[in-house]
């Protein structure tokens, strides 16, 4: 999958007009049913998509991703570390509503856009496309997230 591919697949999730809270609490859930699945970007891709239907009640698929039979510590600990956050952020939201001033972004297009777009420029600027190298992570997620909420 290429850069541009994986960007207009990203960018192309419908979630109507959800709040974030419910998109990361349908993340969250699927993220526990695939947390033991062998990741790849188009893997990735399908379990942001599937939030996405989720929240705006148009499930089309079901998910079948191979297992990862052999997890580390380190993975496990990224697992746990991506559905604290997720968690923190649902407590947040709920207890605080969203804020209106505020210097991170709040809408989950703009979220995984720029995460996107961060996770892009790590390429090489002179090529328009190039291929995603490697298998992304649950850390991975985590930082599409975490860019995507901090960088304009």
């Amino acid at each position: 999958m290429t850069n541009q591919e994986f960007y207009r697949k990203i960018n192309s999730i419908d979630t109507g007009n959800c709040r974030l809270d419910v998109y990361y609490e349908a993340l969250h859930e699927l993220i526990e049913a695939y947390q033991f699945s062998f990741l790849t970007w188009e893997a990735l891709a399908e379990i942001l998509t599937m939030a996405g239907q989720i929240v705006t009640h148009k499930p089309t698929s079901i998910l079948s991703l191979s297992k990862n039979t052999s997890i580390s510590e380190e993975e496990l600990e990224d697992i746990n570390k991506l559905k604290r956050f997720l968690k923190g952020q649902i407590s947040y939201i709920q207890e605080n509503g969203i804020p209106q001033d505020s210097c991170f972004n709040w809408h989950i297009s703009i979220i995984l856009e720029r995460g996107v777009t961060w996770i892009m420029m790590e390429g090489d600027s002179d090529e328009k496309t190039f291929e995603l190298h490697g298998y992304p992570t649950w850390a991975t997620l985590w930082l599409i997230i975490e860019m995507g909420r901090e960088y304009e």
